[in-house]
């Protein structure tokens, strides 16, 4: 393990608040090769890319439903669009035409044309649309891995990390399908070099409770594996190889915020009112009657906003 000076502070973009401690781990994917090889079949070559998309939509519904009770509907209904994404007629299209007119292999042309749309993403102004990017990289993957399992080149097991106990999970950026099975014992932080507070799996963040910071940027390098890190998620600051005063100042504020939490708790169940007697009313997002127990079980008084286009997704007809 490389020597770091101690108290380097690294600064990013709170995704989700709160502090974390734990040893850095950087994510350690499966080796996917993308080289470009000469395909002389290339309708066979377009047949093994239509199995694994289809094998791809199929693994996406399983973890749709895996991730009802995790996520909520609201959270949960990314991979169902993640299903649709693929198939778009534009993105298949293009890979279509990549495998046909260059002769290339099936894992060449997703690359490509996976890099395309999400340059494309990248470029727009919205921070929404911007967060999609995350979503093509994250179908496009998926559809790679399955065709080198399919060669018998690759052994579907995800990401893995290192070190026992809390880390601090490290990444370029996190997609969506990798953060909703993160192991929530494990990881105790997030910190990514690219991303945004707006996507998907930020979104995911915030509802497991995992502090989280993105946009780190070129100084997180992977020389700081295994050095221990507090991830201040309330001012955006991650700190390297603390000092003893830094580590005790932390430690004292988060908790002051699990005391408070906890002290949250006690008014379960009480009516909502001002200090001056004044009732408000709690409400809640929902998208279906998946969310209801979850609602419940907040304490919510009533359905603020409805979100109906859940219903129109998941249906399959009017």
């Amino acid at each position: 393990m490389a020597k770091i000076r101690q108290n380097l502070v690294l600064h990013g973009t709170v995704a989700n608040k709160g502090i974390a401690f734990g040893k850095l781990s950087f994510v350690k994917r499966a080796d996917i090769g993308h080289e470009k090889k000469e395909i002389k079949n290339t309708k066979a070559e377009c047949a093994r890319f239509e199995k694994a998309r289809l094998h791809a939509i199929t693994q996406l519904g399983a973890l749709y439903d895996a991730s009802l009770e995790k996520l909520g509907e609201q959270n949960a209904v990314v991979f169902q669009i993640h299903q649709m994404m693929l198939e778009d007629p534009d993105y298949v299209s293009s890979i279509i035409d990549v495998i046909t007119k260059e002769h290339s292999n099936a894992e060449y042309a997703v690359t490509v044309v996976a890099q395309k749309f999400e340059k494309q993403f990248l470029e727009m102004d919205n921070d929404y649309m911007r967060g999609r990017a995350a979503d093509i990289v994250d179908i496009s993957r998926r559809i790679n891995e399955i065709l080198m399992m399919h060669d018998g080149v690759l052994n579907n097991k995800g990401i893995s990390y290192n070190h026992e106990g809390s880390v601090v999970l490290a990444a370029d950026d996190l997609v969506p399908s990798e953060t909703v099975q993160l192991d929530q014992k494990a990881v105790s932080g997030i910190v990514t070099s690219k991303g945004s507070n707006r996507s998907h799996t930020a979104i995911f963040a915030r509802t497991m409770g995992i502090p989280t910071i993105v946009c780190v940027g070129d100084s997180l390098t992977e020389d700081l594996e295994g050095h221990f890190v507090i991830v201040d998620g309330n001012s955006g600051r991650i700190y390297v190889d603390p000092d003893k005063e830094t580590i005790e100042r932390f430690s004292e504020i988060k908790k002051t915020v699990d005391v408070q939490n906890s002290h949250l708790e006690e008014f379960r169940g009480k009516p909502t009112l001002t200090r001056s007697g004044n009732k408000i009313n709690l409400y809640a997002n929902s998208g279906s009657l998946a969310d209801l127990e979850l609602i419940k079980a907040s304490d919510a008084e009533g359905i603020g906003l409805f979100r109906s286009e859940y219903i129109f997704m998941q249906a399959s007809d009017y």
